[in-house]
């Protein structure tokens, strides 16, 4: 770039509007005796921007390093998190197989409770039959005996009114 640079830095103008060298635009006017040599401003303009993009190339490595870093502790925090996220997984997968083998204990539990329950209603219900007839033959009884002492009682007149008409014989 620098073997086609005229050298009249007064003849160009600066983009920024001001006398500070920079990036040039086109010569106002070229003079016959313009040589194609560097001029002292433009190496200083260079050397400038070669400093600033190496300034800007140290600032954009940093900043490639910080992002990754920042990606690598996104990485890290990502595992981290990852690893959690399957130990919770396996935990809860654990808990359910638990809860699940709990569940078909306690459903096994309560078919057997029901059978029995089943079972003591029908013992119950048994009870309460033998109850109705225990007491049915418990008033069967109740009347048997009073007719009995009914029976008793005219019997005892009987055989006292015989004891009397033998005693009278």
């Amino acid at each position: 770039m620098e073997e086609a640079i005229p050298v009249f830095p007064g003849r160009y103008r600066s983009m920024k509007g001001s006398d500070e060298p920079g990036i040039w635009d086109g010569p106002d006017v070229f003079a016959p005796e313009a040589s194609l040599m560097p001029s002292h401003a433009l190496a200083a303009t260079q050397g400038r921007m070669s400093s600033q993009s190496s300034v800007d190339g140290a600032n954009a490595v940093q900043m490639v390093e910080r992002a990754a870093e920042l990606i690598k502790e996104y990485e890290r925090r990502f595992v981290a998190i990852e690893a959690d996220a399957r130990s919770f997984i396996e935990r809860v997968e654990k808990e359910r197989a638990a809860l699940k083998s709990r569940i078909h204990s306690l459903q096994i539990n309560l078919a057997e409770s029901e059978m029995h329950a089943r079972s003591l209603e029908n013992a119950l219900q048994r009870s309460n039959t033998e109850v109705v007839e225990s007491q049915f033959e418990i008033r069967s009884l109740k009347n048997g005996l009073q007719n009995a002492a009914k029976e008793l009682a005219q019997s005892s007149a009987y055989f006292q009114r015989i004891q009397e008409k033998l005693g009278n014989v």
